[in-house]
């Protein structure tokens, strides 16, 4: 079943996408699609479903299937994208000022205009985001996806489909794509070494979606190794996963019968979080907890004690990733450029006695 019901999906979707069936149009009824493709209700009904789920028609009771979203993926082709704006999709403020300044420079040097939207980790705004800038005929996409990532089936559609997309920073793993991001084994590397340099041994590390995003899985990558250098095996206790907007993030942790003495953030925003916490708990840092981010956001160096963090070359990231969406091609060959990184030192790291 699952062959002939992916395949009346795709069917119907490039009808869709070649501009056979428009926005409005009444799509096939599960009768004539049983009686084409020689399936059971249960399959014309599954394939409709899917295309209801993605957002590409509408089911009405009574009345049909109709085509909701005309131009959700036209036929991609390079004279659809001579539009002058490119959209830039946020998960959230915080990063998306930084990358901004160099997106903005680089497309306003090509007299493209720049169009953006804050989807706030917001995986439903995300997706209208998405499809918004596809309706309007951007002439690309740059996507700084949420946390956690969950629209993952669009984007592997549109990239199938040559589409102009780059993601920025982080991108899903296992899905091949246009990505502008940074080292980050060797910066998760230098963070855990910087720690064990300081006499630390008992350090933990919160990632935000270990097992979503390649970038995050690089920075563990190096924390692993930089603990295997110094003799020190992994403590699954002290691996955890946190996004920036839990308040409570490493309560647990540090409350724990064995809490670390340091703690390697893969970003700030889960720094600030650490902080706020140990706070709470009534713990001096760095007297009592070692903490190193990774970002270098502005807020790092305002904090008390301020932070010690991994920068990212954000204004270069940017004026990469608008390189790189003009530059977009339809070959099956994908740009992946790792930025280096440099460590930060400043005052949330004291030697462990």
């Amino acid at each position: 079943m699952s062959l002939k019901y992916e395949k009346i999906y795709q069917d119907i979707l490039s009808d869709i996408r070649n501009g056979v069936l428009k926005e409005n149009d009444k799509v096939a009824t599960e009768h004539q699609i049983m009686n084409k493709y020689k399936v059971s209700r249960i399959t014309a009904q599954k394939s409709l479903n899917k295309l209801a789920s993605n957002g590409y028609v509408e089911r009405k009771p009574g009345r049909g299937t109709f085509v909701k979203f005309n131009s959700s993926f036209p036929d991609y082709n390079e004279n659809i994208f001579k539009s002058s704006f490119v959209s830039v999709i946020m998960a959230n403020q915080m990063q998306s000022l930084f990358f901004l300044r160099g997106i903005e420079q680089h497309l306003s040097s090509e007299n493209i205009h720049t169009s953006i939207s804050l989807s706030d980790n917001d995986p439903h705004l995300e997706l209208e985001a998405v499809k918004k800038a596809i309706s309007s005929n951007s002439r690309g996409i740059i996507f700084y996806p949420s946390e956690p990532f969950v629209n993952d089936e669009i984007f592997r559609n549109l990239i199938r489909d040559g589409y102009p997309l780059v993601f920025l920073d982080r991108a899903p793993i296992d899905l091949p794509c246009n990505i502008i991001t940074t080292d980050g084994f060797t910066g998760g590397y230098l963070a855990t070494k910087h720690l064990l340099e300081h006499g630390h041994k008992k350090i933990a590390i919160i990632n935000s979606g270990l097992n979503l995003f390649e970038t995050v899985k690089h920075r563990y990558e190096g924390y692993r190794c930089a603990l295997r250098d110094y003799g020190i095996d992994v403590n699954p206790s002290y691996v955890l996963e946190c996004y920036g907007m839990n308040k409570n993030c490493g309560r647990e942790l540090l409350t724990s019968p064995d809490p670390p003495t340091a703690i390697f953030c893969t970003n700030d925003s889960v720094a600030f979080n650490i902080y706020d916490t140990a706070y709470d708990l009534g713990m001096v840092i760095p007297d009592e907890l070692s903490i190193v981010g990774f970002d270098n956001l502005s807020a790092a160096s305002q904090i008390i004690p301020a932070l010690t963090t991994i920068e990212q070359p954000f204004l270069r990231m940017g004026i990469e990733a608008a390189k790189a969406v003009l530059n977009h091609s339809k070959s099956t060959a994908y740009s992946r450029m790792y930025l280096p990184v440099n460590l930060i030192i400043r005052s949330s790291v004291k030697y462990c006695r």
